[in-house]
């Protein structure tokens, strides 16, 4: 009730009229408290609905987990000794043992200065140097502690500190942060003698830094370099550029930093005719992804040998590397050494992950082995069943506890909701369905110890369960994700979101047009007088890219330059009947590609004209609705449709009808599907719940503020029209009294003239 600044309550009536307006009041708020328990009634139901939402989506993660790759296929890497090796593995690893027998450790090479008696002492050097490739400065005032900075600043794969061997001793060390040969720390002079004067060189000579043993002879390779297009003098920071000469077998080859490039430097060392010499720029794949492009040099009957390099450019490059003095060096450049079940394998790290499938392999200790087991991990498997089952089951029993009245109690908020039944009997058809494209024992989930109780909740038997995924892995997969097949071996099922509508009876496939891959053939080659260079454009090559020939190629060894260099991860190079094939290795119009010559008769065949190769991508229909191809990939595309989003990969060379694909959802798909579409934000069930409450809560508060507004007007009239009334009674009061004492005035005036 409003307060007012001055209340009359029948002073001049005798009426209450305070505590009447306030029964009064009462009396009509009374619609008003019913609508504000009705405001309570919504936000505990909407409380109760949030609360399902959350259950349900913990349903949801614990089904994706299930439906993940690998969370049914997963392998348990153990080694037994783990002080020698430890491991990890992912699905795709081959379950057996391995013996493996560690002759090497991988070592960076690391090389300190001479002694000097003070770090922030000036070293009073200067002139430029090169580590890895990376030009450094060093002047008059640097310091150990400053130039160690500068190295380290770099960025070339190289690290540097200041050691105190002893009181007033200081050293200078430089490591490579890479371990193996390949990436081998690289120290050349540019300009001046601070190299030989720290210790870190010998000047009496250089020699082959790394060199790769192939089928062709032996290569001698440079370090690493961001770009093959790039000037050396940019590439490699130099201040002032460098131009002379050195020789390869004794075959003088020129260069000029300042417009050379690693490309052209190969193209100079083939043009020079060397026998038996050819060079390319060839990129290497890094430890974490990072690519690099590297000259390689190769000698087809032995090492080449260089000479004549008065300025340096091959030391700079890291083809050469000048030798420190033996008590500088302090551990050297080593690939790892070891052997799996007796083959010998080298890699340049400790770390690898390419010597056997899905395995990452950490050596530990040289001269020592061990075994490495590898089996099925059922344990993980069952415990991700577990958690489904458990996140199932707490959501089952918070929906029951809104069904289930208990006498004395309040009523659930959401007793006898058709739709919180609606979700029930779903949630739970998802879990009793039979699959009907498994094998016998593998089709309910009954059939591998997880049944369903009177209370509609699930029991898992850990035996039955852990027996049914020793025995068959995949089957069990399926009871729980996603699968498809296909009848005919051309069509592979890839993927289905869950827009596409399960059919076990199959879907059928009709291919309208095949995927082709892009592809150019060259005319009849001739001599290779010369280097020549072809450069690739088009879809497949978006900045461009080129790979420079060796003269004198036969037509296998333009294959195989073409093949073993960067564009031959996305071109396959092979013999067309004597001339130069070239074809995309992936298929679809995304690999079309344009290669042209830098010649116009012989050599490759390619030629000055450009050819150009066109891609195809697949095109058909998935049970007669359209489709969308992308390379191989067809992809059913029509809104709406029982296939929309169904993804098939299409192997086949010929149009026709290609059998039928079927597909099954298992019960964490069902459930994820389930759970996605009731929860959706726009569209789901109990989404729209929620916001249905939310709709009636805002309405009632609208409701409770304008009755009670009404009210509140109405009381103020009344207490308005009571105060003016007491008002006017206290004024007739008042006149009254007034009245009252003239008339006895009147009176006594009169009686005291008479009595005289």
């Amino acid at each position: 009730m409003p307060a007012n600044l001055f209340q009359i309550n029948g002073l001049s009536s005798g009426v209450d009229t305070a505590s009447l307006l306030d029964a009064l009041r009462q009396y009509k708020m009374r619609p008003v408290a019913l609508e504000q328990r009705k405001q309570d009634t919504y936000t505990i139901r909407q409380r109760v609905w949030q609360d399902i939402n959350s259950r349900l989506l913990a349903v949801k993660t614990a089904s994706d987990g299930l439906t993940k790759a690998g969370a049914f296929g997963g392998v348990k890497a153990v080694s037994a000794d783990a002080a020698i090796a430890s491991l990890t593995a992912d699905a795709t690893a081959a379950v057996g043992t391995v013996n493996l027998q560690i002759e090497k450790l991988a070592k960076a090479r690391k090389v300190a200065t001479n002694t000097f008696g003070d770090a922030s002492e000036a070293l009073g050097l200067s002139g430029d140097f090169t580590v890895n490739g990376k030009a450094v400065r060093i002047t008059s005032d640097d310091t150990l502690a400053s130039l160690a900075g500068k190295i380290t600043a770099l960025g070339a794969g190289a690290s540097a500190a200041v050691v105190q061997v002893a009181p007033g001793q200081f050293r200078l060390t430089v490591s490579s942060t890479s371990t193996g040969l390949q990436d081998s720390l690289s120290l050349a002079q540019v300009s001046g003698d601070s190299l030989s004067m720290l210790g870190l060189i010998d000047s009496s000579g250089d020699s082959i830094r790394y060199s790769v043993i192939g089928p062709d002879g032996t290569s001698a390779q440079s370090s690493g370099f961001t770009s093959a297009v790039t000037d050396l003098d940019k590439l490699m920071g130099l201040a002032a550029s460098v131009s002379g000469t050195f020789a390869v077998n004794g075959v003088s080859i020129t260069y000029d930093t300042a417009t050379d490039t690693l490309n052209s430097l190969a193209s100079r060392i083939n043009s020079a005719g060397a026998s038996g010499v050819t060079a390319s720029v060839v990129s290497v794949t890094e430890a974490g992804g990072k690519v690099t492009q590297r000259l390689q040099i190769t000698d087809d009957s032995g090492a080449p040998t260089f000479s004549k390099d008065a300025n340096g450019l091959l030391g700079m490059l890291g083809i050469t590397q000048a030798a420190t003095p033996s008590g500088n060096v302090l551990s050297d450049a080593q690939d790892a050494q070891f052997k799996l079940d007796g083959l010998l394998l080298t890699r340049p790290s400790n770390t690898v992950t390419d010597a056997l499938t899905g395995v990452t392999l950490n050596l530990l200790a040289e001269n020592k082995s061990t075994t490495l087991t590898f089996s099925r991990d059922t344990e993980a498997a069952a415990k991700s069943v577990n958690g489904f089952v458990t996140a199932y089951n707490d959501a089952v029993k918070a929906i029951r506890a809104q069904f289930t009245y208990t006498a004395g109690s309040a009523t659930p908020a959401l007793f006898g909701d058709s739709t919180l039944q609606q979700v029930q009997d779903e949630l739970i058809s998802t879990v009793t369905n039979a699959m009907q494209g498994l094998p016998e024992g593998f089709r309910t989930l009954a059939d591998i110890g997880i049944t369903l109780g009177a209370d509609n909740t699930l029991s898992v038997n850990d035996a039955t369960l852990n027996a049914a995924l020793a025995k068959s892995p995949d089957s069990v997969a399926k009871m729980f994700t996603e699968f498809g097949s296909a009848s005919h071996p051309d069509i592979s099922f890839v993927h289905a979101p869950p827009t596409v509508v399960p059919s076990p009876e199959g879907y059928a496939v009709r291919i309208t047009t095949p995927a082709q891959r892009a592809q150019v053939v060259g005319n009849t080659p001739g001599p290779a007088i010369g280097a020549e260079t072809l450069t690739f454009s088009g879809a497949l090559f978006p900045s461009g890219a080129s790979v420079t020939l060796a003269a004198g190629n036969t037509l296998d060894q333009t294959i195989a330059q073409i093949n073993d260099s960067a564009i031959g991860k996305s071109v396959e190079a092979y013999d067309a009947g004597g001339r130069l094939g070239l074809r995309s290795r992936d298929y679809g119009a995304a690999q079309s590609f344009t290669v042209v010559s830098d010649k116009s008769v012989g050599y490759s065949g390619i030629g000055s004209v450009p050819l150009s190769g066109t891609g195809v991508d697949v095109a058909g229909t998935i049970g007669g609705e359209s489709a969308t191809g992308k390379g191989r990939i067809l992809t059913g595309s029509q809104n709406g449709g029982s296939v929309n989003g169904l993804a098939l990969q299409v192997s086949a060379t010929a149009p026709g009808e290609y059998g039928t694909v079927s597909f099954e959802r298992g019960a964490a798909a069902s459930a994820a599907r389930l759970v996605g579409q009731l929860t959706d934000f726009s569209t789901g069930a109990i989404k729209q719940e929620q916001k249905t409450l939310q709709q009636r809560i805002d309405s009632s508060r609208q409701t409770v503020e304008s009755a009670t507004a009404r009210v509140d007007a109405e009381i103020a009239r009344l207490q308005a029209q009571f105060t003016r009334m007491e008002s006017q009674l206290s004024r007739l009061r008042a006149q009254s009294a007034q009245l009252g004492q003239t008339i006895s005035g009147l009176s006594g005036s009169s009686g005291g003239t008479k009595n005289g």
